[in-house]
């Protein structure tokens, strides 16, 4: 008898979704700190009057890259607690599961950039900074995103002009 070998009909297939959530709410995690480019850690050290708005933005963009990779961590958990509880599923089943996380995934990635805009646009609130200052701090943002983040943060006229 082998030691190890593949049996098809052990597989279990909720846990196996699981454990691909899972890979996927790491790397979510992981990208909050691994994929920083030169040019934004030159502007997160430089000095500034008031506040940071680069350091704010990575703290914005690290929170919600937090979030989504806490819930996909947290569903797939569940499926495999699940998996080990006895509950089993098609492979039907499986396949939406693993396209529902690559929508939830794509979505994310798709609006990361109007949200963390958006997101640090709210927490700066009650700053006086120009869209000048802003627009050099996100210089990877093309116009159509940043008015679609403003009116996302619901943010009307009050920044200076550019």
């Amino acid at each position: 008898m082998s030691v190890a070998y593949f049996d098809p009909d052990r597989v279990s297939l909720l846990a196996f979704a699981g454990i691909l959530w899972d890979i996927a709410g790491a790397i979510f995690l992981a990208k909050a700190y691994a994929v920083v480019d030169d040019a934004q850690l030159e502007r997160q050290a430089a000095t500034y009057f008031d506040m940071n708005p680069s350091v704010l933005r990575a703290l914005c963009e690290q929170r919600l890259d937090a979030r989504i990779g806490l819930c996909f961590l947290l569903v797939g958990f569940t499926f495999q607690a699940l998996s080990a509880a006895g509950v089993s599923i098609t492979i039907g089943l499986f396949i939406l599961l693993i396209v529902c996380g690559c929508m939830v995934a794509f979505r994310h990635l798709y609006l990361f950039p109007v949200n963390s805009i958006a997101s640090t646009l709210r927490a700066a609130r009650g700053h006086t900074i120009t869209e000048t200052t802003w627009r050099h701090h996100f210089p990877d943002i093309s116009p159509i995103q940043w008015r679609a983040a403003v009116k996302r943060a619901k943010i009307k006229n009050k920044m200076g002009a550019s």
